[in-house]
């Protein structure tokens, strides 16, 4: 059995049983971490965008040409 070969049988191995590295609770806890940042600033770019798009759509309601 090659090497890959074995490697790939001890992944779906540990996947069965539902083993992980210890690194990969680290490495999730760190993804999930990054996420809610991410999400945080999506929030306040949000936050600040909104009363922009306000007024553009309040604009175009008032000067959009409608037959």
């Amino acid at each position: 059995m090659r090497h890959k070969d074995r490697d790939r049988v001890a992944e779906k191995r540990a996947e069965r049983v539902g083993w992980r590295p210890q690194g990969a609770s680290q490495h999730s806890r760190s993804i999930e971490e990054r996420l809610r940042e991410m999400n945080d600033r999506a929030l306040a770019l949000e936050g600040r965008l909104r009363p922009r798009a306000d007024d553009n759509a309040n604009w175009h309601k008032k000067w959009d040409f409608r037959p």
